[in-house]
């Protein structure tokens, strides 16, 4: 595979990274309780019955299923998941047909709906398999036949790409990412020209999305503002910048400011009207309650995917603290506690009581025939669980880089070669101490970098071997030396309660204890009601693992664990009003 010559971080050659903390946790019960359950056959048959000429989408599922799967083995080496990928690949293979064409619609369909968005992530599938798991020839061969077959296609329809499905051009045109891969696994030049000409489509029959970024558009008004699909776009361009001219990596960096400016509201995520699908301008929207829905975990997922790239572009701590909010709230608050499901849309609206809802049947509940259970945020909530293992420890040009620091065991080799075992201990980000442990497997000097996140303040501390390490907020701590077997840093993060204002200006307030975002639960008292001006302070409830209490009684928990019931009879409320100071009295 090519290297990346424009990346600032990159993972290291021994990419192993398995996390005990809260997300590593979910992981688990997502295999156990998803992804083991999965009937693997019944994901490849729409590519043999064409069951998707209803206009479904039944065709993405099988590769938003298998890059979750194969990422979650990534990290797992769970043996009864790998059984189940081999299910699923073995199944798709036998699904191409002797043309190299792979399709869940019939011929007169074809290119027509969500057909090469279908076929877009069986590409994603099959290439994730090639290269986590095992580079298999014949897999090499079934990507080159499919993504073959689809350029003769496009090829031969008038308008190019954006003749073809949803969304203006922006569902089709984010194939780029998979022609991007096609590439780098196979060398051949023409996946890379055909990469290039989506990219010089604009992949929007409205304007050309890349350019319209670099002149200030906001997100809700570029395209179609469809969340997901456009950031799909970016994200592929993200991933080819090297063969791109200059202003590509422009305009990547400007979605990213730009939707992190206009877009993410203060549980991480974006997205609102009809399923929370669409750019509207919701970061200064959040508290509104006529917006519709709010925070499509598919858009949570493809925001942390995002943030990643650019982490690796930019080495910039700041990205991995938008990684961090996002994989910690609207994330893990978007699963259930056991795993088995996940909300399509974060509870809706943040600023008065609300309830989580698990995701149905998209299959049954748009077009009358059921799919298992199916939804497209349901297939992709563990794939964003296992994206925070790929980017906790990554490598620079002169040694490692540690983004999180949630309990794991990570395997890295430093630029020049040495093996380097990572131990992290601690209860974060819901308890304040943590230790990690530095083994080269050969004394080594090189330079660590330490994400210091930027709420970091001044009763936060950092040691190394017990000696006091300065750091700034909002920057990595870079501590070069000769590093030994039994080097150890110790962390004490602050977690007591702070408080942020709604953007939009109006006159409510949320609050967070370091990273995890805070809000009420109809379990707690004084639910949905206005709270005391001055601070909470951190408290232990049974049942939650964050909780702060305020002078009048009221009580906040974590937002993963607020209204984590899925009920009606459990809503939460993240967006509150200060009482008046008499009321304090």
């Amino acid at each position: 595979m090519k290297s990346r010559p424009d990346l600032k971080f990159e993972f290291t050659k021994r990419r192993c990274c398995r996390m005990y903390g809260p997300l590593g946790q979910a992981l688990d019960l997502c295999i156990k309780n998803q992804l083991l359950q999965t009937d693997w056959q019944l994901l490849s048959s729409p590519f043999l019955n064409h069951s998707d000429d209803d206009g479904g989408w039944r065709g993405e599922f099988w590769g938003k299923t298998v890059r979750s799967a194969v990422l979650a083995w990534s990290s797992t080496r769970d043996p009864q998941l790998f059984q189940c990928i081999r299910i699923a690949v073995d199944g798709i293979l036998e699904a191409i047909g002797p043309d190299g064409c792979i399709s869940s619609v019939s011929a007169g369909m074809r290119l027509r709906k969500w057909d090469l968005w279908g076929r877009k992530y069986v590409l994603l599938g099959l290439e994730r398999y090639y290269l986590e798991i095992q580079p298999d020839d014949n897999v090499k061969i079934a990507i080159q036949r499919i993504l073959d077959r689809i350029i003769n296609e496009v090829h031969a329809k008038k308008n190019g790409i954006l003749a073809t499905g949803e969304h203006e051009g922006l569902a089709s045109s984010s194939l780029i990412g998979a022609v991007a891969e096609a590439w780098r696994i196979t060398g051949e030049k023409r996946y890379l020209e055909f990469a290039r000409e989506i990219i010089q489509s604009g992949c929007s029959a409205k304007h050309d999305i890349f350019l319209a970024v670099r002149q200030g558009i906001p997100p809700s008004e570029i395209g179609d503002a469809k969340a997901y699909e456009m950031l799909s776009c970016f994200k592929g361009v993200s991933e080819m910048l090297d063969a791109l001219p200059d202003a590509y990596r422009s305009s990547v960096l400007c979605c990213y400011q730009a939707v992190r400016d206009h877009e993410i509201m203060i549980t991480g995520t974006g997205g609102a009207t009809n399923f929370g699908e669409t750019w509207f301008n919701g970061r200064f929207r959040q508290t509104w309650n006529d917006i519709g829905k709010l925070g499509e975990t598919c858009v949570t997922v493809t925001w942390i995917q995002y943030c990643g790239s650019i982490l690796s572009i930019s080495g910039d701590s700041a990205v991995a603290d938008e990684m961090e909010r996002t994989a910690y709230n609207a994330l893990l608050g978007g699963m259930k506690p056991d795993g088995s499901n996940w909300t399509h849309r974060n509870p809706t609206p943040l600023s008065a009581p609300a309830p989580k809802n698990p995701s149905d049947d998209q299959m049954l509940r748009n077009f009358g025939t059921p799919f298992d259970g199916h939804d497209c945020c349901r297939a992709q909530g563990p794939e964003g669980l296992a994206q925070m293992t790929r980017y906790a420890v990554m490598r620079h040009s002169g040694g490692l880089v540690i983004n999180f620091y949630e309990s794991l065991d990570a395997e890295a080799e430093t630029p020049f070669g040495t093996r380097v075992a990572i131990r992290i201990d601690g209860e974060y980000p819901f308890e304040e101490d943590v230790r990690i442990r530095i083994m080269p497997e050969y004394a080594e000097r090189f330079t660590l970098l330490l994400r210091i996140p930027k709420w970091w303040n001044g009763d936060s501390r950092l040691y190394l071997n017990g000696v006091s390490v300065s750091a700034q907020s909002g920057q990595y701590c870079r501590i070069e030396r000769e590093w030994k077997a039994d080097d150890q840093i110790e962390f004490h993060f602050d977690l007591r309660p702070r408080r942020e204002r709604d953007p939009g200006k109006n006159s409510f307030y949320a609050f967070f204890c370091g990273p995890v975002l805070m809000a009420q639960d109809s379990r707690l008292p004084n639910f949905g009601k206005p709270v005391p001006q001055v601070l909470p302070e951190l408290y232990s409830e049974p049942g939650f693992r964050k909780t702060v209490r305020f002078s009048d009684g009221t009580m906040m928990c974590d937002y993963a664990d607020a209204g984590n019931l899925f009920s009606a009879e459990n809503p939460l409320q993240v967006w509150v009003t200060l009482q008046a100071q008499e009321d304090e009295k």
